[in-house]
């Protein structure tokens, strides 16, 4: 961990991700500052924080050891905790696989309350992208359900990066951890990612 290190917070309370930044490190773990509205979160409070290490995301447990709020003259307010770490970092990312392109698949998403499908641009066993109109926060979770094949899939994914293409946004959206029953899409996410590349393979092949 180092000084200036971008990380996530998760609040037991909050489907979101609070993106804040390293502001030093010490003996039980470090300090970490974050702008937006209060956490509510109090000493003893135990939370997962990710970050991203050689281009893996890694999650790792912390407690709250204090919480100093301070109000900004428009409105924010700033937070700094300090975090003592209670275990080893491990990967948030689950198994690998490649990303595939998901040209002339056909898959589509759909992302919390808004009803735009959007195109799914790539799928890999971790995540996907998107191409949309609508405007999303880095850190921000949602719901969201892939049509394959007219076949749905549930589940929750976190938004980790975007850019302007063209008249739209390209997202990149990384499934997360989610206990609701009809909630697979961190599982499905690998099962469509192998049945695209088959539907690929046999296209190249001649037999489609």
């Amino acid at each position: 961990m180092k000084t200036g290190m971008d990380i996530f917070l998760r609040t037991p309370e909050h489907e979101e991700l609070h993106l804040g930044k390293v502001s030093a490190t010490t003996d039980k773990g470090y300090n970490a500052v974050f702008e937006g509205r209060a956490f509510g979160l109090e000493g003893g409070a135990e939370v997962l924080v990710f970050y991203e290490i050689k281009y893996r995301f890694m999650q790792q447990p912390v407690r709250v050891l204090s919480v100093v709020e301070e109000k900004q003259d428009d409105d924010r307010t700033r937070i700094t905790l300090e975090l003592e770490t209670t275990g080893d970092p491990f990967s948030a990312e689950g198994r690998e696989c490649y990303r595939v392109s998901c040209y002339s698949a056909d898959i589509k998403a759909q992302l919390g309350k808004d009803p735009e499908l959007c195109e799914v641009l790539e799928v890999s066993a971790t995540g996907f992208s998107i191409l949309s109109n609508a405007e999303y926060r880095v850190g921000q979770m949602l719901q969201a359900t892939l049509y394959h094949n007219g076949t749905p899939v549930q589940g929750t994914a976190v938004l980790q990066s975007y850019r302007a293409f063209g008249k739209k946004n390209r997202y990149g959206f990384r499934a997360v951890d989610d206990k609701r029953p009809k909630a697979t899409l961190k599982e499905d996410l690998t099962r469509i990612n192998l049945a695209v590349q088959r539907e690929q393979a046999a296209r190249l092949s001649g037999n489609r």
